[in-house]
């Protein structure tokens, strides 16, 4: 019975495979058993520290931020309060980032497969190491350095929504409505 279980497992897995290739998400399987191989997208195991980094800021609960909090931030652009506001966001910035590098973990194996989700991860991870790697901001002259770099992370981060969507809408075809129902509520409310 196992090994007939088994044995279903296997063929389910060579018919996705062949289906996948036929769409043209991978190469087509090898037709002989004993070497066929499945080619898996370029991703590369998150090394231990950045692995260690992502874990230490998902733990954190983010800071919620009022639209009068905002609204005070912006009536007093002086010296110290640009400082206290780059120190607020580089503890604030890599904790929501973390976070999303965890919720992307969390997605079914073929939209974390797709390259535009994979680029996106990608991002989040390279920029969350940036911003991680920075001394505290307690001058103006590392207020004025933070910012030239969140300046940086922007431009890197423009074409976000846009990668996700077309990563998620080409997954669609895989994935039943209410597998991708979770991710996209998900997205909606916690601001990707």
């Amino acid at each position: 019975m196992a090994a007939r279980t088994a044995g279903r497992a296997v063929g389910g897995a060579a018919r996705w495979a062949t289906r996948a290739a036929a769409r043209g998400y991978m190469a087509p399987p090898s037709p002989h058993r004993h070497h066929a191989k499945t080619q898996l997208p370029d991703v590369e195991p998150m090394p231990p520290s950045t692995l260690a980094l992502v874990d230490r800021f998902a733990r954190l609960a983010p800071a919620r931020i009022t639209l009068a909090q905002l609204r005070d931030i912006a009536r007093k652009p002086d010296s110290a309060a640009l400082v206290q506001n780059a120190a607020f966001l580089q503890h604030e910035l890599p904790v929501r980032l973390a976070q999303r590098v965890t919720d992307m973990q969390r997605l079914p194996f073929i939209v974390g497969c797709n390259p535009h989700v994979q680029g996106v991860y990608r991002l989040y991870l390279t920029s969350l190491e940036k911003l991680a790697g920075l001394r505290p901001v307690v001058t103006s002259d590392d207020e004025v350095r933070f910012s030239r770099l969140l300046g940086q992370l922007v431009d890197d981060h423009t074409d976000v929504v846009p990668k996700l969507a077309r990563g998620m809408a080409e997954c669609a075809k895989y994935i039943s409505q209410e597998e991708s129902l979770p991710y996209a509520t998900a997205a909606k409310y916690e601001g990707w």
